[in-house]
């Protein structure tokens, strides 16, 4: 993979001191906080990533419509989903199980709460089977869902179910609350097409949309909402399809509403699945005699290449989930030298990133000099339109070094010089 030119990354010894009072001021509160986020912890939800784009939710698969939480569907640092939410009749189902561990997919089994019908019958508790299964795809940024209801009970049964959403398409920075943000206004919501549609122009001329198709089609519909009439006879079942796609355009430039794809889970969990494998067949097998440590070596494995991510086509290892989900100089890069013994194949890669990245002109706001390594990289609105300065920001005092220690370890561990070659000019800057 071809790196930059050396010409362009020579220093340029300009000085940019950026003295704006309230970008100062906002870049204060967001790198000088003790915590990663104001809101509730999400440490027990479920995960699920595949490059750039992932999903948050609720153990139960949900992202509730209250306020203050972290939950929902984010791309390149924009929560695009803010509300997921299904309900039998006036109910919530209840959750009896999840497994996730594959990373790009999650199983969720349900049941329901005593439902009361439009007909004055009520449906007892634990009658009805609710198996939602759910994929997040980068190649088609989107989130497959189907969901499978089985009546388990001696008797015929009907029920309404709601999905109620919603999308404002907030900055990851005013998400975790380091920033008191007014909520965009410029968010629409309507349907065409049969297709749920959310859309909001960015200050930094963006469009960001979310489209969302079901099958079968519902019985009525809302400017946020979707319902289903769901009869099953005893031991019968039905499914729906709940497929949700985003988008970013040039402003004023209409794409999402017409030409969305319908998505395919089965088909996309193949591709997933495979594209995995042939990740595992890549990295170094270690096996022991203990079946607990082979697991645990296993699932380090997956749980790293879930935490892939790329940018300009190079990929590195995203620094944590979910405040964390992009580029960090020192979390990549001691990432990368804890898996060299693995595969040095993605180290590479983020060595190239960050020596495409690598400092050339004094900025005082980002912190930036000729030859440092970048401390964090973001690509969302509140950073395009210069209101944060991480495009990237150079905040660190061991990105540097790291930077330098990991070109040698490679070197070192591989045998090889010729990636130090071909990055010698960005080494002798980092020095």
């Amino acid at each position: 993979m071809a790196v930059q030119s050396t010409d362009s990354i020579r220093p340029q010894h300009s000085i940019d001191l950026d003295t704006n009072v309230e970008l100062t001021d906002k870049k204060q509160q967001v790198t000088t906080r003790h915590s990663a986020a104001k809101v509730p912890s999400i440490a027990n939800a479920t995960v699920l990533k595949d490059e750039d784009i992932f999903f948050i939710s609720r153990p139960d698969g949900m992202v509730p419509p209250e306020d203050n939480h972290g939950f929902g569907l984010y791309y390149n640092d924009c929560r695009y989903l803010s509300v997921y939410q299904m309900k039998l009749g006036d109910t919530e189902p209840v959750q009896l199980g999840v497994n996730s561990e594959s990373g790009f997919k999650a199983i969720c089994e349900l049941t329901n709460r005593e439902i009361a019908t439009d007909t004055d019958a009520v449906i007892p508790k634990e009658q009805v089977g609710i198996r939602w299964e759910r994929v997040v795809c980068s190649e088609h940024l989107a989130l497959a869902d189907v969901i499978s209801f089985q009546n388990y009970s001696p008797d015929p049964v009907s029920f309404p179910v709601t999905f109620e959403f919603d999308a404002v398409f907030e900055d990851i920075f005013v998400v975790r609350g380091l920033l008191d943000e007014s909520p965009p206004q410029r968010h629409r919501s309507f349907w065409k097409n049969d297709i749920l549609c959310f859309e909001y122009d960015g200050t930094d001329n963006i469009t960001r949309s979310l489209a969302i198709q079901f099958s079968p089609l519902p019985s009525s519909t809302d400017t946020r909402s979707a319902s289903f009439q769901i009869p099953l006879e005893p031991a019968s079942g039905q499914k729906l399809v709940v497929s949700i796609s985003v988008s970013e355009t040039p402003v004023n430039v209409r794409t999402v509403s017409s030409t969305t794809e319908r998505l395919e889970l089965t088909g996309i969990e193949r591709s997933l699945h495979r594209s995995a494998s042939d990740w595992m067949e890549t990295q170094t097998v270690i096996t022991s005699d203990s079946e607990w440590l082979n697991n645990i070596m296993d699932r380090s494995i997956r749980d790293l290449h879930m935490l892939r991510s790329n940018i300009q086509g190079y990929e590195y290892f995203a620094a944590g989930m979910p405040w964390f989900a992009t580029l960090f100089g020192r979390d990549s890069i001691v990432t990368s030298m804890q898996t060299l013994a693995f595969d040095p194949g993605v180290p590479e890669q983020t060595l190239r990133l960050l020596a495409k990245y690598q400092g050339t002109k004094i900025n005082k706001l980002r912190e930036e000099t000729p030859g440092k390594i970048l401390h964090e990289f973001r690509v969302g609105e509140l950073t395009n339109n210069g209101e944060l300065p991480y495009s990237p920001y150079y905040g660190s005092v061991d990105s540097t070094a790291l930077f330098l220690l990991l070109i040698a370890k490679h070197a070192n561990w591989t045998g090889d010089l010729s990636l130090f070659n071909e990055l010698r000019q960005n080494v002798e800057l980092a020095l």
